[in-house]
């Protein structure tokens, strides 16, 4: 596996994290994340959405894996409690 490490600004996420194996739960998470996203009006042509796997599986238990589907937001913008935010990548 080739891998590319970037060191990006340090932006504020909302998020939706997954918990267990890598796969099809991730897939379900970043859907969760657009559909929340769309619905308040931040999937626009600048949006940036990342894809953050948390966890080496090779060395965590696949049920500890986590994974959080990320969307970029202002410092201004006001988040429910209907998802969770960071301010950290």
């Amino acid at each position: 596996m080739n891998m590319k490490v970037d060191t990006l600004p340090n932006y504020r996420l909302s998020y939706v994290r997954q918990i267990g194996p890598y796969g099809p739960g991730n897939i379900q998470a970043m859907e969760t994340l657009k559909k929340w996203a769309e619905q308040n009006h931040l999937l626009g042509e600048s949006a940036i959405i990342l894809g953050i796997p948390q966890d080496n599986p090779e060395t965590t238990l696949p049920e500890n894996c986590r994974y959080d589907a990320c969307i970029v937001i202002s410092n201004e913008y006001q988040i429910d409690h209907s998802i969770r935010e960071t301010k950290r990548i």
